[in-house]
């Protein structure tokens, strides 16, 4: 045998071996992807902070919460990306946040991932609307004025969003301000019952428009 054949065939299995090791390992990666776009405005969110969740073992056994893994930011056309290590994780989550959006949380079942390690979805994120409502009763006729308002067709429930049920104020001395959010780049309804001493009970309504990120101040005078 030719000696300058030893070097080729170290080199040959030596670059087997990377080969093999690198199929190794990604076959015990997960791959979990996609983007968050904006429906109400029609745009790519990004710079959004996305953290991946998991459910671990806890002192040898699997635990119902979850623990955080990973964390990114979206790019300039909403996506984001984690790789990591294979650990027959029972479930994902993923919590996306931004200022001025309404946050995200998606849970994803390993049932979900394509060949065992890969998962790949779109999301939409709506941004925020600012409503300030500021209810005075001015015309008071006694203690058991009473007026009951709604945001109608308005049944997302989250923290900081504006009260999907009728909420009441009693008195003759009513000047309450009440500070809410709701999808922003939207149309809203808010409709209130008015009820007094011998005037019986009068159904009112109010409508305004409400830009993204921005604030509407509503007067309800009754």
């Amino acid at each position: 045998m030719n000696k300058c054949s030893f070097p080729i065939i170290i080199l040959s299995l030596l670059s087997l071996i990377l080969i093999g090791s690198c199929d190794k390992d990604e076959k015990n990666m997960v791959h979990i992807a996609g983007t968050v776009f904006d429906p109400a405005l029609n745009i790519d969110v990004q710079d959004a902070s996305v953290v991946l969740l998991a459910q671990t073992i806890v002192d040898g056994t699997w635990s119902t919460s979850f623990s955080k893994q990973e964390e990114t930011t979206t790019d300039a056309s909403g996506a984001f990306k984690f790789d990591l290590e294979f650990d027959y994780n029972p479930a994902f989550k993923l919590e996306v946040e931004k200022t001025d959006y309404f946050d995200l949380e998606y849970e994803i079942p390993t049932a979900d991932f394509v060949n065992g390690t890969s998962f790949t979805k779109s999301f939409e994120m709506y941004p925020k609307g600012y409503v300030s409502l500021n209810i005075v009763n001015v015309n008071p006729v006694d203690s058991n004025d009473v007026i009951t308002l709604r945001f109608k067709d308005w049944e997302t429930s989250c923290s900081g969003c504006c009260f999907s049920g009728f909420f009441e104020f009693t008195g003759d001395e009513v000047n309450e301000t009440y500070e809410c959010a709701v999808y922003g780049e939207d149309s809203y309804m808010i409709e209130y019952f008015v009820t007094k001493k011998d005037l019986g009970t009068t159904n009112y309504s109010k409508n305004f428009d409400l830009d993204a990120f921005q604030q509407a101040n509503i007067s309800i005078e009754y």
